[in-house]
């Protein structure tokens, strides 16, 4: 059985896809972590940085819930 991303370029698509997103989200992570740890100017700058991050994860569809007390995100795929 060959791999699915080696035979159809829609599913390495979707793939390519998922991986960018996951990346974003992880960025938006340490952008709100920083923030926690930060105070004033450099605390604005960063969760400016981590909303804009939040943006494109609306306008790309994907739906995250950030859990309280956690300090990480859950993310499902609308692919």
């Amino acid at each position: 059985m060959a791999l699915a991303g080696s035979t159809c370029p829609h599913i390495q698509n979707s793939l390519d896809a998922v991986r960018t997103r996951y990346k974003t989200v992880l960025a938006w992570n340490v952008h709100r972590s920083q923030a926690v740890r930060a105070s004033g100017k450099r605390r604005k700058q960063l969760l400016r940085a981590g909303y804009a991050h939040l943006r494109y994860l609306v306008h790309s569809h994907v739906y995250i819930a950030i859990l309280p007390g956690a300090g990480m995100t859950d993310m499902l795929f609308n692919i």
